[in-house]
């Protein structure tokens, strides 16, 4: 049977106008909470009464609802726009619905479009009740603080933290650095809307790995909710920079994704919650385009 995977793993709209925040003076900050699949998520205000709990996700360009918003508020889908969504198996096309705002932390847009994503499980195991896309954060300073349970973005103070990657912000704001797992050079998407991490077969491959000697389970996966093959391994040490994570496992696939971040013929990872949580926190400044984890 089909293993449900991730909400809403990557969302990259086309055809729509990207609605991105410019970099402010001013700073925002609100506590995380996390969700039954370990990502960071913070409570979200919705037409300035509606309180939801969304999860804070640095791979989905923008942000989503859940079925469950659209009933309770009674949203009206935009017949005018459909958003194409590719998620970690595939790609659909999703009803846009206007919200008159949305806010977290005093951060508010007001009278946009929100995709309605289909929940991959039911929203009680989920834990959360949609997506904080990059257009609250893009082209500012973003800090989740894992110990403190707090995430903070716009004209924040860079104290406590470690040493800078560089990443390269594809599509203007998916984080993509090169990392090094058990020895092996690998371009890594930083996902913290993913509650596990997944490779491609030629990472598999780089760390002398056989797909007939290790586990696979058929997932359900991301907006699309078609299903894919993985195998599950375990790797080596996972070094961002001079910070090493101790072995840990990891899902091979031939995922779509992959090719959205030019991950194809050379080994490819998309970091999810499962490594990134083992850090204290860690900043992306989309103003620098530099992945800095939180000092110890």
């Amino acid at each position: 049977m089909p293993r449900s995977s991730l909400f809403l793993t990557i969302a990259v709209i086309a055809g729509l106008s990207s609605a991105c925040a410019n970099a402010t003076d001013t700073a925002h900050s609100s506590d995380i909470v996390f969700d039954s699949g370990g990502r960071p998520s913070a409570r979200v205000v919705l037409n300035d009464q509606h309180e939801y709990l969304f999860a804070i996700d640095t791979a989905a360009q923008r942000t989503a609802i859940s079925p469950q918003i659209v009933d309770e508020l009674e949203l009206v889908a935009d017949p005018n726009n459909r958003a194409q969504a590719h998620g970690s198996a595939g790609v659909t096309y999703l009803d846009m619905y206007p919200i008159t705002s949305v806010e977290i932390a005093g951060r508010r847009v007001e009278n946009g479009l929100y995709m309605s994503a289909a929940a991959a499980h039911d929203e009680s195991d989920i834990g959360h009740d949609g997506i904080l896309g990059q257009e609250f954060f893009a082209g500012q300073r973003l800090i989740m603080d894992f110990e403190a349970r707090e995430v903070a973005f716009g004209d924040v103070s860079a104290n406590g933290l470690g040493e800078a990657i560089p990443v390269e912000l594809m599509y203007g704001g998916f984080a993509v650095a090169n990392i090094r797992i058990n020895g092996v050079e690998v371009r890594a998407l930083i996902d913290t809307g993913a509650s596990t991490s997944f490779a491609n077969m030629e990472m598999m491959a780089a760390l002398g790995l056989d797909a007939s000697d290790l586990a696979a389970n058929e997932i359900r996966a991301g907006v699309t909710q078609q299903t894919s093959l993985r195998y599950t391994g375990f790797t080596g040490g996972i070094a961002l920079g001079s910070v090493v994570i101790d072995e840990a496992p990891l899902e091979f696939t031939d995922s779509p994704t992959f090719s959205t971040f030019r991950m194809v013929d050379e080994p490819g990872v998309i970091l999810g919650m499962d490594v990134l949580g083992r850090l204290p926190g860690f900043a992306i400044d989309y103003q620098t385009a530099e992945f800095r984890h939180l000092a110890e």
